[in-house]
């Protein structure tokens, strides 16, 4: 027990055997370090929370598409699907009502120009037609009977006239006989008084039947004339009597394929019925779909060209449509030249319309940005890419790749092309993330 007391009394209770000495500048170093560290979190959370300016909108770079404004060459174009149609496609309706009674081709089938493909009946109509034959028969006969009446009436008249020239024949030889005997003594002055006066009454008498049967016969001629006519239109009503009854069997007006004839048997046709349309085969075009944009100056005329397969075919502008229907416009175009075989109705290829000469512009991209501008502002893109502001521009031809500015940019400088949903109303964009110029 000794022994312990003396080793315990023995030890450093003080602890000065533990104490070291330390480098307080270092310490000092540290503590700083890791306070500036939290002042930069801090202010980076400060500034990534921070409000936009008035009039500003924070927007991802991710989410934009920005592009430059370049100088190049100008090539004016519409270019879209066109769709192969048929160049004549000509409606096929009933011309008369009626009941149908034959069904002779089917709706697919090529059809030849007057081929029967439908017949109907109409007893009206039948009807109609014996009333006109009887009536045109009627007709005839009475003018028969008055070109009769007429010819025996002017043989009539030329006996009488024939008869009052004979007479006065007769009378003019008498008074020359007598006026002889006159001079002589022998015949009394009453008696050749008489005479003459007789021959002047037949002279009188001729030109009055003459006169008589001048307008006799010139009434008949007219009452000819008139019966005549009446014959002809009578004759029309029964010609369009039988073509009506001949319109019952329809006929292919043109050569082609026949679409949406459906008719039924015992089914009753109204006139004018629509019945389906004949389509052209041989002869195709292509139907474009073109935006109102370009309304004003699409034309007939313009030229084009078509990508079918590896070949391309050149194009005209035929029968350009002025009514815009959901933003577009309708343009036929015809191959210029031979059309190519393979084409078959509804299929679809790429157009191009050239709308003007290639000449040189500054250029930017067709982005949907023109949609939502109308090609009048943009958001430029300063150098750092931070910022974008609201800029007005002039846009001048488009096609369906680039545009051309006008006025408002520089070669260079970048513009926001992509939709600007969301901020169309912003006076600016703050841009995160934003890119520098390249």
């Amino acid at each position: 027990m000794a022994d312990t007391n003396t080793s315990a009394s023995n030890r450093d209770v003080s602890g000065r055997g533990m104490d070291r000495k330390v480098d307080r500048s270092k310490t000092k170093m540290l503590i700083g370090i890791a306070a500036g560290v939290g002042v930069l979190i801090v202010a980076a959370f400060v500034w990534a929370i921070r409000p936009a300016p008035a009039g500003y909108y924070v927007v991802d770079a991710k989410r934009l598409q920005i592009a430059a404004a370049e100088q190049g060459v100008m090539d004016e174009f519409v270019g879209s699907l066109a769709q192969v149609t048929p160049a004549q496609t000509v409606r096929l309706d009933a011309v008369e009502g009626g009941r149908v009674e034959k069904i002779l081709v089917d709706s697919g089938d090529t059809v030849k120009a007057g081929q029967p493909l439908l017949v109907l009946s109409n007893t009206d109509l039948q009807l109609q037609l014996i009333t006109r034959e009887t009536e045109v028969q009627g007709q005839i006969n009475d003018l028969r009977e008055k070109e009769i009446a007429i010819e025996r009436d002017k043989l009539q008249f030329r006996q009488s006239i024939a008869q009052n020239k004979a007479r006065l024949s007769q009378l003019e030889r008498d008074l020359g006989a007598n006026e002889k005997l006159f001079e002589a003594g022998a015949y009394p002055l009453n008696k050749i008084k008489s005479d003459r006066e007789g021959v002047d009454l037949q002279k009188e008498l001729l030109q009055i039947e003459q006169e008589r049967q001048l307008k006799e016969a010139s009434m008949m001629t007219s009452q000819l004339e008139k019966m005549r006519g009446n014959t002809d239109r009578l004759e029309a009503n029964l010609d369009i009597a039988r073509a009506a009854l001949g319109a019952l069997t329809v006929k292919a007006p043109v050569a082609g394929t026949l679409t949406g004839f459906n008719p039924e048997l015992g089914q009753s046709l109204a006139k004018n019925s629509q019945l389906g349309q004949i389509d052209s085969v041989a002869d195709l075009k292509l139907t474009l779909q073109v935006d109102e944009y370009y309304l004003a100056r699409f034309s007939s005329g313009l030229k084009g060209e078509a990508q079918i397969g590896d070949q391309k075919y050149e194009l005209k502008v035929g029968r350009v449509s002025a009514q815009v229907e959901n933003g577009t416009f309708k343009a036929d175009l015809h191959f210029v030249g031979k059309t190519p075989e393979s084409l078959r109705r509804g299929q679809s290829f790429p157009v191009k319309i050239f709308i003007s000469e290639p000449a040189p512009a500054l250029m930017l991209p067709n982005g949907p940005f023109i949609t939502a501008t109308g090609g009048r502002w943009a958001f430029v893109v300063n150098a750092d890419g931070t910022e974008a502001a609201k800029r007005n521009i002039n846009i001048g031809r488009r096609n369906a790749g680039a545009v051309e500015v006008i006025d408002g940019l520089k070669p260079g400088e970048r513009v926001v092309v992509s939709d600007y949903e969301g901020f169309q109303t912003a006076k600016a964009l703050q841009i995160k993330n934003g890119t520098k110029k390249k």
